[in-house]
């Protein structure tokens, strides 16, 4: 998708050489990256902010 995690995917697979296309439902940055409950988190990588 053309999310900001899709799009910083593609941004760096085509820094390296890969051809592709970024497919979307919508437009740029209309879909679920901003909306998941699924999100990315740096704040649970070590045991002691895990514990907190």
């Amino acid at each position: 998708g053309a999310g900001i995690m899709g799009m910083a995917t593609a941004y760096y697979l085509s820094k390296n050489g890969v051809k592709l296309a970024v497919i979307d439902k919508e437009y740029i940055g209309s879909g679920s990256t901003g909306r998941c409950i699924a999100g990315i988190r740096q704040q649970f990588s070590t045991p002691a902010s895990i514990a907190v």
